[in-house]
């Protein structure tokens, strides 16, 4: 019986035919090359009928069913993860960790720039609109600054 086989089909093809006890042929059908599993043929073959195999084709149990796991003792490899401990950075990897430290720096130094720039701009703006807190201590259309309240008056204006 063929059930739980697979058909290894040659490249030239192959025929798989159903024939009764007596050896008259029910059906016929072509295989392409590959590997088929026979159970897909089982539920089109009548009772008291078998598979009749032509064309090269070969028979093989059930991998599934045949194989077995080889009992071993566990060993140090057995735990390794593979990756190579002799393993070292490539010239590239450090060209790009080199890149990456320069271009860090590049941007650090322009946000400091840019701070910079910005106190500046901002310092030349208060000196062209200078922020007057108090009106008498504004200059007079003469030039001369009034005396507050207290009396006092600008030194060079008192000699």
């Amino acid at each position: 019986m063929y059930a739980n086989k697979f058909l290894i089909v040659p490249p030239a093809g192959g025929r798989l035919v159903a024939v009764t006890a007596d050896g008259e042929v029910v059906w016929e059908i072509g295989l392409n090359t590959g590997i088929h599993s026979s159970n897909q043929f089982l539920p089109f073959l009548p009772d008291g009928c078998d598979f009749e195999i032509e064309d090269g084709i070969q028979v093989y149990d059930d991998p599934a069913r045949t194989a077995r796991r080889v009992a071993r003792p566990a060993i140090k490899r057995d735990r390794d993860s593979g990756a190579n401990p002799n393993w070292r950075p490539s010239s590239d990897y450090k060209d790009q960790k080199q890149m990456r430290t320069v271009m860090r720096k590049q941007a650090e130094q322009q946000a400091k720039m840019q701070k910079r720039m910005a106190d500046m701009e901002r310092r030349f703006a208060e000196a062209e609109n200078p922020v007057i807190e108090d009106d008498q201590d504004m200059p007079d259309e003469a030039g001369q600054v009034e005396a507050d309240d207290a009396g006092t008056q600008d030194p060079a204006a008192a000699e």
